[in-house]
């Protein structure tokens, strides 16, 4: 008998389930037959049942189901039938894919750059496919990529959950935490773009980012931003640069570099663009490499250079230039100019032990004259001229000249003197050892002395550091923040979380905002305590006072970590933050945490509609104040008529706001 809410063995509509293939964030996934017989492609299916009863995740689960009603492609999972069990809960039957996840493959090691290259092409393929159909599926990783089992890798992508339907009422931020803060309950952001690490509007080239990470991951075997402090790793995204992939082609090199651009302006246009760029990188990777010799001049194992090619362009005969003979190529009977034969030199005579050599005679040139290169009658040649047969006749080199005898040399007066002398010097060398040995033994005789000044600097190391933090602290209470930042900075202050305190405190006053939030993370990571320091509150509330948009971000999230957690300043970036990215994080985090109680989403909204600088992202807003029922957005939809794009969705959120009694 089936367990309570096991559904093995019993009958779901017209499928008959067989086992249970595994549970996920939402539900059980069950493997079933057709019992009817209908879907005549494939009997067996994979059944998908939500196991909660919860509004989020039934919105999520309908939301993947009818994302994937809208595709029919070979690398995408097919939807078979959506349907309701007679306690309530929601399933949908899908295409039941046996093989095993790109995870797995991965976890494997580094795969082969032209087999990396076939997988990102597949993939890209099939969310080429979704994004012409309006869908961005915003949570691409390697557990979501299929490869069939004995198929060559044929690819197969799943999980459309958190997909946006461009078409569709666009999410608020707070519902694009399914994705944004898929570290929790849905993941680690390992493949999270930078918009989406910003709250930014995600299109298809968010995709095409987490499509190069599992490319960068796919050749190293690495994300290419890893930490285990989320906050770190979100601030990677934003603004770490790109990592270079080991012996990379340059084609491959170009793929994962525009792939994983900061700015979506930057990476490629469309899925159909970055398929071109894979398969340029996959032909780079087939062009035989040209090894060359020492000098770069022939391919190694050849005996000879390389002829070239005929070309029409070097028929003609060359310009004359002065003091140079024309060139003409030798023909058969033509008279070949040769390279002169050198004579032989006299031979050496060979040593001896006999009779002594008799001396040795000048060198006397031979009766018969060099002979001289026969003559153009266009003034001297210039130049090598080879023979008709391809190889000199002669010697490149005459052979040595016999050497003149030598003068006889003058002895050295200095050895001369330290022959007459040498037991006074080989005396003055033994006084010399006799100071080395005594020194030696002095400094023996004083180890004990140094063991005690190591040990004395080991115990003042503490009282050192102490006086590292109150120099830094008065530097920066004097006004001179970036002297206290260098004083620090020269230290190895390792782990010393009080010291990555202060230096903290120095960054933010030296507008080295990011640096500084990487100390702080560092140093309440390694002393909890220092999470209610109060100075460190006020920092972050400095930052997020600023235009950075990836600080503020980023300080959003150490504010969670403080003692108690700095709710107040998310609370008042969500409301009516400055920068529309921090203030859409921050509204997130409200959300996720459960503390948005009192947040004034009509301020924050109307802002996003003011600061909005498309029609996409005026649209966005306009739709979240239509839904939100509140008259007091009319003001702010009134501003927005101006913008011709938006201006009958402007109108009928008006027309419906008007409709509605005020707010008390």
């Amino acid at each position: 008998m089936p367990v309570p809410g096991d559904l093995v063995g019993t009958v779901v509509g017209k499928y008959k389930v067989v086992s249970k293939i595994g549970t996920g964030s939402m539900g059980d996934v069950y493997e079933a037959m057709d019992v009817d017989g209908g879907w005549t492609d494939v009997q067996s299916v994979a059944l998908k049942v939500l196991r909660l009863d919860d509004e989020t995740l039934a919105a999520r689960f309908l939301r993947e189901a009818k994302t994937m009603s809208l595709f029919a492609h070979p690398n995408i999972v097919e939807l078979v039938e959506v349907g309701k069990l007679d306690d309530g809960r929601l399933y949908f039957a899908a295409e039941l894919v046996r093989g095993e996840t790109l995870r797995a493959l991965i976890d494997r090691g580094p795969v082969e750059p032209k087999r990396a290259l076939a997988i990102t092409r597949q993939i890209l393929e099939a969310l080429g496919h979704a994004h012409a159909m309006g869908v961005v599926h915003r949570d691409i990783k390697p557990e979501n990529v299929m490869l069939v089992a004995g198929s060559n890798d044929v690819v197969k992508i799943l999980d459309f959950g958190v997909a946006k339907l461009i078409g569709d009422t666009p999410a608020v931020l707070g519902e694009g935490t399914l994705t944004i803060t898929g570290y929790g309950a849905l993941g680690t952001p390992y493949y999270i773009s930078p918009e989406a690490v910003l709250g930014r509007p995600l299109d298809a080239r968010a995709d095409l980012y987490s499509i190069g990470v599992l490319l960068f991951e796919m050749l190293t075997g690495t994300p290419p931003y890893m930490h285990d402090d989320v906050a770190v790793l979100m601030r990677m995204h934003a603004a770490a640069p790109i990592p270079p992939v080991p012996d990379a082609t340059p084609g491959l090199a170009l793929v994962v570099s525009e792939a994983l651009a900061k700015k979506p302006d930057l990476r490629f246009k469309s899925a159909a663009e970055m398929i071109d760029a894979v398969d340029a990188a996959a032909r780079s990777l087939e062009e035989p490499k040209k090894s060359t010799d020492l000098f770069g001049a022939l391919p190694l194992g050849t005996d000879q250079a390389p002829q070239p090619e005929a070309h029409p362009d070097r028929a003609k005969p060359r310009a004359n230039l002065p003091g140079v003979a024309p060139y003409q190529t030798p023909t058969a009977g033509s008279p070949v100019v040769q390279q002169a034969r050198l004579p032989s030199a006299p031979p050496v005579p060979a040593i001896s032990h006999g009779p002594a050599m008799p001396p040795a005679q000048p060198y006397a040139p031979p009766a018969q004259p060099w002979p001289a290169p026969p003559s153009h009658g266009g003034g001297p040649v210039i130049g090598v001229v080879v023979p008709a047969s391809g190889h000199n006749s002669a010697p490149l080199f005459a052979p040595p000249m016999p050497h003149a005898p030598h003068a006889p040399q003058p002895p050295n007066k200095l050895l001369v003197l330290a022959h007459k002398h040498r037991k006074l010097m080989f005396a003055g060398m033994g006084v010399f050892v006799l100071i080395i040995i005594i020194a030696i033994v002095a400094l023996k005789s004083g180890g004990g002395g140094k063991s005690t000044t190591t040990a004395t600097k080991t115990e003042a190391a503490p009282a050192k550091r102490a006086d590292l933090v109150r120099g830094a602290q008065e530097l920066i209470a004097a006004g001179h923040p970036g002297r206290a930042v260098e004083l620090i900075e020269r230290e190895d202050v390792g782990d010393d979380a009080e010291t990555l305190l202060v230096l903290g405190h120095a960054r933010i006053g030296a507008n080295r905002r990011l640096d500084a939030l990487a100390a702080y993370e560092r140093a309440i990571k390694l002393d909890k305590k220092l999470a209610a320091d109060a100075q460190l509150r006020t920092n972050l509330a400095r930052v997020l006072d600023t235009k950075d948009a990836v600080a503020g971000v980023v300080a959003l999230e150490v504010a969670m970590r403080l003692d108690p957690p700095a709710q107040d300043l998310v609370k008042l970036q969500a409301g009516n933050g400055k920068i529309g990215d921090v203030r859409r994080r921050a509204m997130a985090i409200a959300e996720r945490e459960k503390f948005s109680e009192g947040i004034d989403r009509v301020d924050s909204w109307s802002l996003d509609l003011a600061q909005a600088s498309n029609c996409e992202d005026r649209l966005a807003a306009i739709v979240k104040l239509r839904r939100i029922a509140d008259p007091r957005a009319i003001p702010a939809l009134k501003r927005a008529k101006t913008h011709r794009c938006v201006e009958r969705e402007v109108a009928e959120a008006i027309a419906y706001l008007e409709s509605r009694p005020a707010t008390p």
